[in-house]
């Protein structure tokens, strides 16, 4: 058997610990989680700086994550299969619309956004990937909320950690119309319109959005949109083998 390398995996262990959920970490801080000396952290800490890997906080003594995990978590995200099928349909919704077109992901208690195809007009919604987009409110926020089953919804309900109010708000339409509309509750002036991507277990996958300025939308054009968006994403759905 092949003899295992300590130091790569004392490099893995303190890269595994950097999360969503916990994107800063001190010295003292991660040894100790880690159970590994501090000097040993200290050590591999400090050539990942000087490599791009980690960088400082703007918190005294503490690190996150570099530009070159940024790059490295990025290009890995570009091989995702929701990402691959959903290319096409993004730059079809975007002919079809003239809007800004994103594909989002819940990740580690996030919404993040993994895929843009932004609108050409001169006014215009500019996302970038990575950008956070909230749970508990927006279209995206109200997908993701009725996708939960209800045990989910309570223990969100019951720990209070988001406010549930406005989502609930939302389920019977979602349930009803397999899409959800939001105007000026994440962003002012911004109106967007967002549907699920579910795969065969009926996870959800993704949430593609169409997203432009309010004054672009009217009442009737806004729920247009939204059923020619709820037809693209059953057809991705169905591509990831949703029954």
């Amino acid at each position: 058997m092949q003899r295992l390398n300590k130091t790569a995996i004392q490099c893995a262990k303190i890269l595994g610990a950097f999360t969503l959920d916990k994107e800063e970490w001190g010295i003292t801080e991660l040894a100790t989680y880690l159970d590994l000396a501090k000097s040993t952290v200290h050590g591999i800490v400090h050539s990942f700086i000087q490599e791009g890997v980690l960088k400082k906080s703007n918190t005294d003594s503490r690190y996150k994550c570099g530009s070159l995990l940024t790059r490295l978590g990025l290009l890995a995200l570009t091989e995702l299969e929701v990402k691959k099928i959903s290319r096409e349909a993004m730059f079809s919704l975007n002919e079809i619309t003239g809007e800004t077109i994103f594909l989002t992901m819940y990740m580690e208690g996030k919404i993040r956004v993994i895929g843009v195809r932004e609108s050409n007009k001169p006014l215009r919604l500019s996302i970038s990937v990575g950008s956070e987009m909230p749970v508990d409110r927006g279209a995206c926020g109200k997908i993701w909320f009725a996708c939960l089953s209800e045990a989910e919804k309570n223990k969100f309900k019951r720990d209070g950690k988001i406010d549930t109010s406005i989502v609930e708000k939302s389920l019977e339409f979602v349930s009803e119309n397999r899409y959800a509309t939001s105007v000026n509750e994440v962003y002012d002036d911004i109106t967007a319109v967002a549907a699920p991507i579910i795969s065969r277990n009926n996870k959800l996958e993704g949430i593609i959005v169409i997203g432009g300025l309010s004054l672009h939308f009217t009442e009737e054009k806004l729920h247009e949109y939204g059923r020619i968006l709820k037809s693209s994403c059953d057809n991705l759905s169905m591509q990831l083998g949703q029954v």
